[in-house]
Protein backbone atom coordinates (compact mmCIF):
# COMPACT_ATOMS: atom_id res chain seq x y z
CA UNK A 1 0.00 0.00 0.00
CA UNK A 2 1.69 3.49 -0.95
CA UNK A 3 1.30 6.04 1.81
CA UNK A 4 1.59 9.71 1.21
CA UNK A 5 4.73 9.67 2.42
CA UNK A 6 5.88 6.98 -0.30
CA UNK A 7 4.68 9.36 -2.60
CA UNK A 8 6.10 12.58 -1.58
CA UNK A 9 9.59 10.10 -0.82
CA UNK A 10 9.23 8.96 -4.72
CA UNK A 11 8.76 12.65 -5.93
CA UNK A 12 11.53 14.42 -4.32
CA UNK A 13 13.69 11.55 -5.27
CA UNK A 14 13.03 12.20 -8.86
CA UNK A 15 13.80 16.20 -8.35
CA UNK A 16 16.56 15.35 -5.81
CA UNK A 17 15.17 17.56 -2.97
CA UNK A 18 17.29 16.09 -0.19
CA UNK A 19 15.63 18.14 2.48
CA UNK A 20 11.94 16.92 1.48
CA UNK A 21 13.37 13.66 1.38
CA UNK A 22 15.07 13.92 5.15
CA UNK A 23 11.13 15.28 5.81
CA UNK A 24 9.43 12.41 4.62
CA UNK A 25 11.56 9.53 6.19
CA UNK A 26 11.26 11.21 9.71
CA UNK A 27 7.77 11.87 9.34
CA UNK A 28 7.37 8.09 7.94
CA UNK A 29 9.40 6.63 10.85
CA UNK A 30 7.35 8.97 13.42
CA UNK A 31 3.97 7.40 11.93
CA UNK A 32 5.49 3.58 12.27
CA UNK A 33 6.91 4.06 15.88
CA UNK A 34 3.28 5.89 16.99
CA UNK A 35 1.43 2.84 15.81
CA UNK A 36 4.03 0.21 17.33
CA UNK A 37 5.77 -1.02 14.71
CA UNK A 38 9.58 0.13 16.39
CA UNK A 39 11.53 -1.41 14.37
CA UNK A 40 10.80 0.12 11.09
CA UNK A 41 10.11 3.24 12.42
CA UNK A 42 13.64 4.09 14.36
CA UNK A 43 15.27 2.34 10.76
CA UNK A 44 13.47 5.12 8.66
CA UNK A 45 13.91 8.14 11.78
CA UNK A 46 17.97 7.29 11.65
CA UNK A 47 17.74 7.38 7.37
CA UNK A 48 16.14 10.71 7.74
CA UNK A 49 19.00 11.56 10.36
CA UNK A 50 21.43 10.34 7.93
CA UNK A 51 20.77 12.18 5.41
CA UNK A 52 20.27 15.66 7.12
CA UNK A 53 23.72 15.02 8.59
CA UNK A 54 25.32 14.57 5.23
CA UNK A 55 23.42 17.15 3.02
CA UNK A 56 23.81 19.84 6.22
CA UNK A 57 20.47 20.23 7.07
CA UNK A 58 20.52 21.59 10.38
CA UNK A 59 16.78 21.62 11.19
CA UNK A 60 15.86 18.25 9.91
CA UNK A 61 18.83 16.61 11.75
CA UNK A 62 17.87 18.66 14.83
CA UNK A 63 14.17 17.07 14.03
CA UNK A 64 15.14 14.08 13.60
CA UNK A 65 16.77 13.46 17.05
CA UNK A 66 13.85 14.89 19.23
CA UNK A 67 11.92 11.92 16.94
CA UNK A 68 14.66 9.57 18.00
CA UNK A 69 14.86 10.41 21.43
CA UNK A 70 10.90 10.29 21.91
CA UNK A 71 10.67 6.99 20.42
CA UNK A 72 13.57 5.73 22.63
CA UNK A 73 11.64 6.68 25.99
CA UNK A 74 9.94 2.52 25.71
CA UNK A 75 12.95 1.32 23.72
CA UNK A 76 16.00 2.48 24.58
CA UNK A 77 16.69 5.45 27.13
CA UNK A 78 20.21 5.67 26.68
CA UNK A 79 19.84 5.86 23.32
CA UNK A 80 17.37 8.57 23.18
CA UNK A 81 19.15 10.25 26.06
CA UNK A 82 22.08 10.37 23.21
CA UNK A 83 20.13 11.53 20.72
CA UNK A 84 18.43 14.57 22.83
CA UNK A 85 21.74 16.00 23.92
CA UNK A 86 23.24 15.93 20.42
CA UNK A 87 20.32 17.87 19.28
CA UNK A 88 20.25 20.39 22.07
CA UNK A 89 23.96 20.80 20.66
CA UNK A 90 23.00 21.67 17.49
CA UNK A 91 20.24 23.91 18.84
CA UNK A 92 22.27 25.91 21.12
CA UNK A 93 25.12 26.23 18.78
CA UNK A 94 22.69 27.52 16.06
CA UNK A 95 19.70 29.42 17.65
CA UNK A 96 17.10 27.13 16.62
CA UNK A 97 15.25 27.42 20.27
CA UNK A 98 11.86 26.07 18.96
CA UNK A 99 12.78 22.66 19.46
CA UNK A 100 14.92 23.19 22.55
CA UNK A 101 11.93 22.39 25.07
CA UNK A 102 11.05 19.30 22.81
CA UNK A 103 14.51 17.94 22.75
CA UNK A 104 14.62 19.04 26.60
CA UNK A 105 11.15 16.90 27.46
CA UNK A 106 12.56 13.77 25.61
CA UNK A 107 16.07 13.55 27.09
CA UNK A 108 14.60 14.37 30.60
CA UNK A 109 12.12 11.12 29.89
CA UNK A 110 15.10 8.68 29.04
CA UNK A 111 17.48 10.56 31.64
CA UNK A 112 15.05 8.76 34.37
CA UNK A 113 16.04 5.43 33.61
CA UNK A 114 19.28 6.31 32.83
CA UNK A 115 19.95 8.13 36.31
CA UNK A 116 20.98 10.98 34.55
CA UNK A 117 18.93 13.18 37.14
CA UNK A 118 20.96 16.13 37.71
CA UNK A 119 21.40 16.76 34.04
CA UNK A 120 17.35 16.87 34.45
CA UNK A 121 17.93 19.44 36.70
CA UNK A 122 20.32 21.51 35.03
CA UNK A 123 18.65 21.03 31.85
CA UNK A 124 14.92 21.79 32.60
CA UNK A 125 16.55 24.44 34.58
CA UNK A 126 18.00 26.08 31.59
CA UNK A 127 15.03 25.50 29.39
CA UNK A 128 12.13 27.18 31.33
CA UNK A 129 9.92 29.60 30.20
CA UNK A 130 11.74 29.37 26.64
CA UNK A 131 8.56 27.69 24.97
CA UNK A 132 4.95 28.20 25.70
CA UNK A 133 3.02 27.66 29.34
CA UNK A 134 1.75 24.16 28.19
CA UNK A 135 5.63 22.74 27.42
CA UNK A 136 6.76 24.91 30.42
CA UNK A 137 3.88 22.55 32.71
CA UNK A 138 5.38 19.39 30.97
CA UNK A 139 8.65 20.00 31.64
CA UNK A 140 7.66 20.97 35.14
CA UNK A 141 5.95 17.78 35.74
CA UNK A 142 9.56 15.81 35.29
CA UNK A 143 10.54 18.39 38.03
CA UNK A 144 8.09 17.10 40.25
CA UNK A 145 9.21 13.74 39.54
CA UNK A 146 12.61 14.21 40.59
CA UNK A 147 11.42 15.82 43.73
CA UNK A 148 9.27 12.92 44.90
CA UNK A 149 12.18 10.33 43.55
CA UNK A 150 14.54 12.20 46.12
CA UNK A 151 12.39 12.58 48.73
CA UNK A 152 10.00 15.76 48.47
CA UNK A 153 6.87 14.64 47.83
CA UNK A 154 4.93 17.49 49.08
CA UNK A 155 7.03 19.29 47.26
CA UNK A 156 6.34 17.39 43.88
CA UNK A 157 2.28 17.25 44.70
CA UNK A 158 2.51 21.14 45.27
CA UNK A 159 4.14 21.46 41.31
CA UNK A 160 1.79 18.89 39.66
CA UNK A 161 -1.34 20.75 42.00
CA UNK A 162 -0.08 24.42 40.70
CA UNK A 163 -0.15 23.51 36.98
CA UNK A 164 -3.30 20.49 36.75
CA UNK A 165 -5.63 22.91 35.43
CA UNK A 166 -3.79 24.05 32.44
CA UNK A 167 -3.10 20.38 31.34
CA UNK A 168 -6.68 20.11 32.06
CA UNK A 169 -8.04 22.94 28.92
CA UNK A 170 -5.18 21.65 26.73
CA UNK A 171 -6.11 20.03 23.60
CA UNK A 172 -3.35 18.79 22.87
CA UNK A 173 -3.71 14.77 22.72
CA UNK A 174 0.07 14.63 24.11
CA UNK A 175 -0.44 16.93 27.12
CA UNK A 176 -2.96 14.57 29.36
CA UNK A 177 -0.88 11.49 29.09
CA UNK A 178 2.90 13.35 29.61
CA UNK A 179 0.79 14.87 32.92
CA UNK A 180 -0.41 11.67 33.87
CA UNK A 181 2.60 9.59 33.82
CA UNK A 182 4.15 12.28 35.75
CA UNK A 183 1.46 11.96 38.54
CA UNK A 184 2.10 7.91 38.19
CA UNK A 185 5.32 8.38 38.66
CA UNK A 186 5.62 10.63 41.93
CA UNK A 187 2.39 8.54 43.50
CA UNK A 188 4.82 5.26 42.96
CA UNK A 189 8.04 7.56 44.95
CA UNK A 190 5.21 8.55 47.78
CA UNK A 191 4.11 4.85 48.19
CA UNK A 192 0.68 5.50 46.54
CA UNK A 193 0.41 2.17 44.70
CA UNK A 194 -3.42 2.71 44.30
CA UNK A 195 -2.97 6.16 42.99
CA UNK A 196 0.14 5.03 40.64
CA UNK A 197 -1.60 2.52 38.98
CA UNK A 198 -4.84 4.67 38.69
CA UNK A 199 -2.71 7.22 36.93
CA UNK A 200 -0.49 4.96 34.79
CA UNK A 201 -3.09 3.09 33.46
CA UNK A 202 -5.01 6.47 32.77
CA UNK A 203 -2.04 7.76 30.37
CA UNK A 204 -2.19 4.32 28.86
CA UNK A 205 -5.81 4.20 27.59
CA UNK A 206 -5.64 8.38 27.29
CA UNK A 207 -2.04 8.64 25.07
CA UNK A 208 -2.41 8.93 21.39
CA UNK A 209 0.39 6.40 20.69
CA UNK A 210 0.59 2.96 20.92
CA UNK A 211 4.52 2.85 21.66
CA UNK A 212 4.00 4.96 25.01
CA UNK A 213 1.88 2.25 26.45
CA UNK A 214 4.82 0.22 27.22
CA UNK A 215 6.28 2.72 29.87
CA UNK A 216 2.78 3.30 31.44
CA UNK A 217 1.59 0.00 31.51
CA UNK A 218 4.51 -1.42 32.88
CA UNK A 219 4.63 1.48 35.88
CA UNK A 220 0.82 0.15 36.35
CA UNK A 221 1.98 -3.19 36.48
CA UNK A 222 4.90 -2.23 39.12
CA UNK A 223 2.25 -0.27 41.24
CA UNK A 224 0.02 -3.25 41.10
CA UNK A 225 2.59 -5.75 42.45
CA UNK A 226 3.89 -3.11 45.06
CA UNK A 227 -0.26 -3.47 46.53
CA UNK A 228 0.81 -7.38 46.08
CA UNK A 229 -2.57 -7.13 43.67
CA UNK A 230 -1.63 -10.27 41.18
CA UNK A 231 -5.27 -9.71 39.30
CA UNK A 232 -4.31 -5.97 38.31
CA UNK A 233 -0.29 -7.09 37.72
CA UNK A 234 -1.50 -9.60 35.09
CA UNK A 235 -3.99 -7.24 33.50
CA UNK A 236 -1.09 -4.69 32.90
CA UNK A 237 1.42 -7.25 32.18
CA UNK A 238 -1.89 -8.75 29.43
CA UNK A 239 -2.20 -4.74 27.99
CA UNK A 240 1.36 -4.68 27.75
CA UNK A 241 1.68 -7.79 25.45
CA UNK A 242 -0.91 -6.73 23.76
CA UNK A 243 0.77 -3.64 22.60
CA UNK A 244 3.60 -5.91 20.55
CA UNK A 245 5.94 -3.28 20.17
CA UNK A 246 9.42 -4.71 19.65
CA UNK A 247 12.58 -3.98 21.54
CA UNK A 248 14.78 -5.09 24.50
CA UNK A 249 13.32 -2.80 26.83
CA UNK A 250 9.45 -3.73 26.68
CA UNK A 251 10.53 -7.49 26.55
CA UNK A 252 12.25 -6.87 29.76
CA UNK A 253 9.32 -4.81 30.93
CA UNK A 254 7.29 -7.72 30.45
CA UNK A 255 9.77 -10.22 32.24
CA UNK A 256 10.05 -8.36 35.23
CA UNK A 257 6.13 -8.10 35.60
CA UNK A 258 6.00 -11.69 35.53
CA UNK A 259 9.23 -12.41 37.94
CA UNK A 260 6.79 -10.45 40.56
CA UNK A 261 3.48 -12.50 39.38
CA UNK A 262 5.61 -15.90 40.06
CA UNK A 263 7.13 -14.29 43.00
CA UNK A 264 3.39 -13.38 44.70
CA UNK A 265 1.98 -16.69 43.65
CA UNK A 266 5.04 -18.58 45.22
CA UNK A 267 6.76 -19.58 42.26
CA UNK A 268 9.95 -18.75 44.04
CA UNK A 269 12.14 -20.96 41.59
CA UNK A 270 10.57 -19.23 38.66
CA UNK A 271 10.70 -15.86 40.03
CA UNK A 272 13.98 -16.32 40.72
CA UNK A 273 15.23 -17.15 37.54
CA UNK A 274 13.66 -14.43 36.02
CA UNK A 275 14.73 -11.71 37.55
CA UNK A 276 18.18 -12.81 36.93
CA UNK A 277 17.67 -12.72 33.55
CA UNK A 278 15.97 -9.25 33.49
CA UNK A 279 18.78 -7.95 35.62
CA UNK A 280 21.61 -8.48 33.20
CA UNK A 281 19.41 -7.43 30.65
CA UNK A 282 19.15 -3.99 32.59
CA UNK A 283 22.56 -3.88 32.70
CA UNK A 284 23.18 -4.47 29.56
CA UNK A 285 20.97 -1.41 28.03
CA UNK A 286 22.47 0.73 30.14
CA UNK A 287 19.31 1.82 32.64
CA UNK A 288 20.86 1.87 36.51
CA UNK A 289 17.19 3.02 37.83
CA UNK A 290 15.51 0.48 35.92
CA UNK A 291 17.71 -2.08 37.11
CA UNK A 292 17.46 -0.72 40.66
CA UNK A 293 13.75 -0.85 40.79
CA UNK A 294 14.21 -4.50 39.45
CA UNK A 295 16.53 -5.82 41.78
CA UNK A 296 14.20 -3.67 44.73
CA UNK A 297 11.57 -5.96 43.01
CA UNK A 298 13.78 -8.89 43.45
CA UNK A 299 14.03 -8.81 46.67
CA UNK A 300 10.98 -7.54 48.09
CA UNK A 301 8.99 -10.33 47.10
CA UNK A 302 11.91 -13.16 46.90
CA UNK A 303 13.37 -11.84 50.38
CA UNK A 304 17.03 -11.47 51.35
CA UNK A 305 17.54 -14.70 52.18
CA UNK A 306 17.98 -15.86 48.59
CA UNK A 307 21.91 -15.46 47.81
CA UNK A 308 20.59 -13.94 44.38
CA UNK A 309 18.56 -11.45 45.87
CA UNK A 310 21.06 -10.47 48.44
CA UNK A 311 23.50 -9.66 46.12
CA UNK A 312 20.28 -7.72 43.96
CA UNK A 313 19.51 -5.68 47.41
CA UNK A 314 23.31 -4.65 47.66
CA UNK A 315 23.26 -3.73 43.72
CA UNK A 316 20.30 -1.72 44.15
CA UNK A 317 21.46 -0.03 47.54
CA UNK A 318 24.51 1.44 45.65
CA UNK A 319 22.78 2.61 42.84
CA UNK A 320 19.83 4.25 44.67
CA UNK A 321 22.60 5.72 47.17
CA UNK A 322 24.16 7.57 44.28
CA UNK A 323 21.07 8.43 42.72
CA UNK A 324 19.90 9.75 45.94
CA UNK A 325 16.62 8.00 45.65
CA UNK A 326 15.62 7.95 48.85
CA UNK A 327 12.20 6.91 49.16
CA UNK A 328 13.31 3.47 47.32
CA UNK A 329 16.13 3.19 49.17
CA UNK A 330 14.17 3.11 52.32
CA UNK A 331 12.01 0.41 51.03
CA UNK A 332 14.70 -1.09 49.89
CA UNK A 333 15.78 -1.43 53.95
CA UNK A 334 12.44 -2.24 54.73
CA UNK A 335 12.82 -5.40 52.38
CA UNK A 336 16.76 -6.13 53.34
CA UNK A 337 18.31 -3.98 56.47
CA UNK A 338 21.58 -2.75 55.38
CA UNK A 339 22.24 -4.12 52.09
CA UNK A 340 25.64 -3.70 51.03
CA UNK A 341 26.73 -1.74 54.10
CA UNK A 342 24.64 1.38 53.45
CA UNK A 343 23.00 2.03 56.71
CA UNK A 344 20.09 4.57 56.82
CA UNK A 345 18.91 6.82 54.03
CA UNK A 346 19.65 10.64 54.72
Amino acid sequence: MTTSTDRVLKAAGHLNLPALIAEAFITKGTVLYLDGRSYEGLTCLHGGLWLAEDQGLAYQQVRALNNISDSCVPLDPAMGLGAARKGLGIVWRLGLRDMEMYLCENGCRNAISTGDWDWIDETVTAALGEGSDILNTRLLGLIAVMRANRGDAAGAEDILKGNESLIRDSTDPQDMPAFLICEARVALAAGSFEKAHEKASAAAQSDYAVALGVTEFSLAGRAALWRRDVLEAREALAALAAIRVHGEWPDLAKRQLEAGIAALEGRMDDATALYVETAGGWRALGVPFDLALGQLDFVTFVGPREPAAQKAADEAGQILRSLGAKPFLDRLHAAAPDPAGGGEST
